[in-house]
C-alpha cells in the first residue's frame, strides 16, 4: 500500500518489543511545529499502515509512551522520537505526530 514511497523505521512500543516498519516520511509537514522557540527540534509526520501486521495498530498505540527510530535527516543516522499524537486515521492508515 505505502511500499513504493517508504523507507524503513524502527517501531518502538513501550511495552513490547521493537519491529521495523514501513512509513512515509514527512520532515517538513505543513503547520510547522508547536514547540516553542528552543523546542523539541523538528516536526515530522509519518505515514503507516493501521495495523499490528507491518505497521502500528491504532487500537494498540501509547501516544507519549511508544516510540520510532528514523532518520531525521535522510541520509542521517536513525534518532529515537517519541509518538506525540494521533493527527488522522482510517480503516487503513494512520498519520502520527513524531516529536
Amino acid at each position: 500500500m505505502i511500499g513504493e514511497f517508504a523507507e524503513q523505521i524502527t517501531y518502538e512500543p513501550s511495552d513490547g518489543d521493537p519491529r521495523t516498519i514501513p512509513a512515509i516520511v514527512d520532515r517538513n509537514p505543513v503547520g510547522g511545529t508547536d514547540a516553542p522557540p528552543g523546542g523539541h527540534g523538528p516536526n515530522i509526520e509519518i505515514i503507516v499502515v493501521n495495523s499490528a501486521d507491518g505497521g502500528i495498530s491504532a487500537v494498540d498505540l501509547d501516544t507519549g509512551r511508544d516510540k520510532v527510530s528514523l532518520a531525521v535527516r535522510i541520509g542521517d543516522d536513525p534518532q529515537q522520537r517519541s509518538i506525540k499524537n494521533i493527527v488522522s486515521q482510517d480503516a487503513g492508515l494512520l498519520t502520527l505526530g513524531i516529536r
